[in-house]
C-alpha cells in the first residue's frame, strides 16, 4: 500500500507520472507577514471576528503536521488533516499515486461546502492539506474567496538536508517491515516543490525549521 504521507507529497507529480526519537520541529520567530485582501466573488465584506483560513506549505518532512497541530491548538480551530480522513475512509483502496490523487481530490469536493460553513459561521479552520504546488494553492484561495474571511499560508522552510534528516529518524521509529522514504524519492518529489511567490498574493506567513541544536537555525526580525 502507498503510504498517505508519500502520496500527498507525490501529488504534484502525478501528471508528469501519468505521462533515539523523532526531533520536535522547531520554529523561527516571523521573519515575513504579508497581508492582503481577498474578496468574495460577490464582493462581499470579509467576515468579522476569528474565522481565518489557515493552511501550509512546506517540503515533505519539514514539519508541517506537527506545526498545524500546534496552531489549530494556538487559534482554537478546527483541525481537518487530509493523510487522517483518507485513511478512515479508503482503508487498503490507496496502492498508487494515481489512486491517491483520485481519492485525495474527492475528498476535497466533499468537505469544500463544510469548510466554508464552517468558516461562515466564525470559527477558524486549519487545514492540514497539502499547498506546494500553485495549482494546489488554488483550492484554499477559492475557500477563502467563498466564506469571505481572511487566510494564512504558513510556509515551513527547511533546507534540503533537514528535510532527509527528519525523514532518516522517523524511519528508524517505523514498525518493522514499514514503507519508508528513501532519500531518491524526497529528491524526486522535492523537484516538483514550488515556494510561494509574490504573484500568488497570499499572505504568507514564513518560518524557518531546523532540528534541535543545529547551527543553522537562526531566527530572524520581523519585517
Amino acid at each position: 500500500m502507498l503510504p498517505v504521507c508519500l502520496g500527498r507529497q507525490a501529488e504534484a507529480a502525478a501528471p508528469a507520472c501519468a505521462s533515539g526519537g523523532k526531533p520536535r520541529a522547531r520554529w523561527g520567530e516571523l521573519i515575513r507577514h504579508k497581508r492582503r485582501s481577498i474578496h468574495g466573488s460577490g464582493g462581499g465584506k470579509m467576515t468579522d471576528g476569528p474565522a481565518r483560513l489557515y493552511f501550509l506549505c512546506g517540503k515533505m518532512a519539514a514539519g508541517k503536521s506537527t506545526f498545524a497541530k500546534e496552531l489549530a491548538r494556538e487559534k482554537n480551530a478546527v483541525l481537518l488533516v487530509q493523510d487522517e480522513l483518507l485513511g478512515a475512509l479508503f482503508p487498503g483502496e490507496i496502492q498508487t499515486i494515481q489512486d491517491f490523487v483520485k481519492y485525495a481530490a474527492r475528498l476535497r469536493e466533499a468537505l469544500s461546502l463544510h469548510i466554508r460553513d464552517i468558516l461562515s459561521h466564525g470559527v477558524p479552520v486549519v487545514l492540514d492539506f497539502p499547498a506546494n504546488t500553485r495549482s494546489q494553492r488554488q483550492w484554499f484561495r477559492a475557500l477563502a474567496e467563498a466564506a469571505n474571511v481572511e487566510h494564512e499560508l504558513h510556509f515551513i522552510d527547511a533546507t534540503d538536508d533537514v528535510c532527509r534528516r527528519q525523514l532518516r529518524q522517523r524511519s528508524q521509529a517505523l514498525p518493522a517491515g514499514s514503507a519508508w522514504t528513501t532519500d531518491a524519492e524526497f529528491d524526486a518529489i522535492t523537484a516538483y516543490f514550488e515556494a510561494p511567490v509574490e504573484d500568488e498574493n497570499f499572505n504568507v506567513v514564513r518560518h524557518v525549521s531546523a532540528c534541535p541544536g543545529d547551527p543553522a537555525h537562526v531566527t530572524a526580525a520581523q519585517s
